[in-house]
């Protein structure tokens, strides 16, 4: 019987091995080969999908965005979750706040990485043009968001990533943020690479409309 245990912890062993060094070319995979947003964006569909990214952020965001307004309420929200908002008690340590805060510059930093990979990108001129207005409208939906909410903001417009320079950012003057933003807005409607359809007819992105208004 010892000797039946023995076979089969020397078998268990030798299996457990072989399968550690049969993994090992997996370990050592070269990281190199996966995927950056230098070497992602190299057809239509993938620009799609960082689009469906922002897009989808957006929805997520803007609790915020009647508070302190005739029309904000708690609504059917939780009294427990949102009494405070209710009556107007928000600060930069409650969840609702510090998550509008955190998503909003979620989709700013996506929005300045995708803007700079893109237009590095061997894309057709019609797919790069209408990918780059549609990108200029996100993100100045967001920063406008930001300083209607918060006022003087931090605000960076590169592909910066590095959190700890992020955190280095002091605060701008948000005239100077809404100048700049209304700037990118008449460059993404002057380009003519925006749709005139209805958002209805467009599948819900950001239209030439979209960006007058």
């Amino acid at each position: 019987m010892k000797n039946k245990y023995k076979y089969i912890i020397i078998t268990f062993v030798t299996i457990l091995c072989g399968s550690i060094i049969s993994c090992s070319d997996f370990l050592n995979e070269d990281a190199r080969g996966l995927l950056t947003p230098d070497t992602f964006f190299t057809n239509e569909a993938e620009v799609t999908l960082a689009l469906n990214k922002l897009t989808n952020d957006l929805g997520a965001a803007g609790f915020l965005e009647h508070l302190g307004t005739d029309v904000g309420n708690s609504g059917r929200i939780p009294l427990s979750a949102a009494g405070r908002f209710g009556a107007y008690e928000y600060f930069p340590d409650t969840g609702r706040v510090n998550n509008t805060w955190s998503g909003y510059y979620t989709t700013v930093r996506d929005a300045n990485v995708f803007l700079a990979s893109i237009e590095r990108a061997d894309l057709d001129d019609e797919v790069k043009g209408n990918a780059i207005a549609q990108l200029l409208f996100f993100r100045a939906y967001v920063y406008l968001k930001l300083v209607v909410t918060f006022g003087d903001v931090p605000y960076w417009r590169n592909d910066l990533t590095n959190i700890e320079e992020v955190s280095l950012l002091g605060k701008t003057d948000s005239k100077e943020i809404l100048n700049d933003m209304v700037a990118d807005l008449e460059q993404a409607i002057s380009s003519g690479y925006m749709s005139t359809d209805r958002w209805n007819e467009y599948e819900g992105r950001p239209t030439v409309w979209a960006a007058r208004m």
